[in-house]
């Protein structure tokens, strides 16, 4: 015989050995999880930040220069002033691999105190990073060598010359001349550029873990 059951009445089911069993559908109630709900991980003595929802990190690395007689600090600068000589060419590639870039004092106030610099050294002329192999004369940001030339320099435009910087002592004019910059056997000391410090700011996105780390 067919039974006719109400769903909104319990079934009861008993036998000798069986608790009874009660059973409502409307009675259960779902379970809601929010995003707000996930608490950070912290992991203690840890180098990695939280995981939570957003993440935003500012991230300052600052670049220290030794005080050394190679290395001096002038207006947010490092400068490497060498004593070994090198081509122009070779000059360059070795700042580079320091991390820093040949020195361009782009104004005759930055080129009048990198020159102040060399005042106590024996030999006082140095390369630094402006040449005419594109014509005319330019630094290697691509900016035009306008400011900061001794009397009477440039004193070639023949193409193929490389700039340097020198002290002339208090009664004479320092700053820029030229010279041939061959390949080989054209040699002098230079300069190296660093900046002694930059900040960077970086903000990612929703739920994406963050690295923290320190210099």
């Amino acid at each position: 015989e067919n039974v006719e059951l109400d769903p909104n009445e319990p079934i009861s089911v008993s036998g000798p050995n069986v608790d009874p069993i009660s059973l409502t559908g409307p009675s259960l109630e779902p379970i809601l999880v929010s995003e707000s709900s996930v608490e950070p991980i912290s992991v203690p003595g840890s180098s990695v930040e939280p995981i939570g929802v957003p993440i935003s990190s500012t991230h300052t690395s600052t670049l220290a220069v030794k005080p050394s007689p190679e290395w001096q600090s002038l207006n947010g600068y490092g400068y490497y002033i060498s004593t070994e000589i090198k081509t122009w060419d070779e000059s360059k590639t070795f700042c580079e691999t320091q991390n820093a870039s040949f020195a361009q004092p782009i104004d005759e106030a930055q080129v009048l105190d990198l020159a102040n610099l060399l005042k106590d050294r024996i030999y006082n002329k140095f390369w630094v990073g402006a040449n005419n192999r594109n014509t005319p004369y330019s630094w290697l940001n691509g900016n035009e060598v306008t400011e900061g030339w001794r009397k009477n320099q440039p004193d070639s435009n023949k193409t193929g010359r490389c700039v340097l910087i020198s002290y002339e002592g208090e009664n004479s004019i320092s700053g820029l001349s030229v010279r041939y910059c061959g390949t080989t056997g054209h040699t002098n000391r230079f300069i190296c550029q660093i900046a002694q410090s930059h900040t960077t700011a970086t903000t990612t996105g929703t739920g994406t873990p963050t690295i923290a780390t320190s210099h």
